[in-house]
C-alpha cells in the first residue's frame, strides 16, 4: 500500500500535468489540417460512389468517434478520481499494482510525458511559422510523433496511479485511437510531401528513436508551395 505523502504526491503531478495541457490549448494551440474530421471528408470525396464505401465512410466516422469519447474520458479520468475517491471502487481495482515501484513508473512517466509534449508543441509553433514545414529536428528528429508519444506516456501513468480494469480498457483504447489517428495523418502526408516524408519515415520511427542514419539537420523538407 502507498503512504498518504505518496499519494499527495502523485495526485499533484497529476494536477500539474492537467495545467501544462491546458497552458498549452489556451497559448500554443496546435492548429492541424490533418484532424480526423479533415481526412473523413476527403476521405469521402475521394470515395463517394458506391454504397458500400459510404457505408463504411460511416462506420469509420462512428468508431473513431466512439474511440474518441473512450479516450477523452480516459484521459480526464484521474481527475474525477481524485475529486471523487469512492469513484475509484467502481473501476475494478487492480490491487497487486498499487506498489511503490507502480507509484515510482507512473509518477515518471507523468512527468516525461507532460514535458515532450510541451517541448515538442513549443517547438512546433517556432519553427512551424510563418510557412508549414515538415518538421524534422529537435524531438521531432528522434520520433515523427512526440506529441502523441507524450501524450500516451501521461495516459500510462494515469492508469498505474489508478491501476482498474476499466481504466486498463480505457487505455487500450486510448492507444489504439491514438494510432489508428496517426496511421491516417501519415497517409495524408506521404501525399502532401511525397517522397521527402518517405525519407523522413526512413530515418525516423514513429514512436521510438531509430539509432542509425536519424535525421537532425533541420527543416530538410520544406513545404515547396509557399
Amino acid at each position: 500500500m502507498l503512504s498518504t505523502t505518496n499519494l499527495e504526491l502523485t495526485h499533484l503531478i497529476i494536477f500539474g500535468a492537467y495545467a501544462v495541457q491546458a497552458l498549452e490549448l489556451l497559448l500554443f494551440p496546435v492548429q492541424s489540417e490533418f484532424t480526423t474530421y479533415g481526412i473523413l471528408r476527403r476521405h469521402r470525396q475521394e470515395n463517394s460512389v458506391g454504397l458500400i464505401s459510404q457505408m463504411m465512410n460511416r462506420a469509420l466516422l462512428a468508431a473513431l468517434a466512439a474511440g474518441t469519447i473512450i479516450s477523452v474520458g480516459t484521459f480526464l479520468l484521474p481527475l474525477g478520481l481524485i475529486l471523487v475517491p469512492e469513484m475509484y471502487q467502481q473501476l475494478v481495482p487492480i490491487p497487486h499494482l498499487h506498489t511503490p515501484i507502480a507509484a515510482l513508473a507512473a509518477n515518471c512517466a507523468i512527468i516525461l510525458g507532460s514535458c515532450l509534449t510541451g517541448i515538442a508543441v513549443l517547438q512546433f509553433h517556432a519553427m512551424n511559422s510563418p510557412r508549414r514545414s515538415l518538421i524534422t529536428s529537435g524531438v521531432f528528429g528522434f520520433c515523427r510523433n512526440p506529441i502523441s508519444v507524450g501524450l500516451m506516456a501521461m495516459v500510462a501513468g494515469f492508469f498505474l496511479a489508478f491501476p482498474s480494469w476499466i481504466g486498463l480498457f480505457g487505455t487500450g483504447v486510448y492507444m489504439l485511437n491514438t494510432h489508428v489517428r496517426i496511421r491516417m495523418e501519415e497517409h495524408f502526408l506521404e501525399q502532401h510531401f511525397g517522397a521527402e516524408y518517405h525519407r523522413y519515415k526512413r530515418y525516423t520511427g514513429r514512436y521510438l528513436p531509430v539509432t542509425a542514419g536519424r535525421i537532425s539537420d533541420g527543416n530538410l523538407f520544406q513545404d515547396s508551395r509557399e
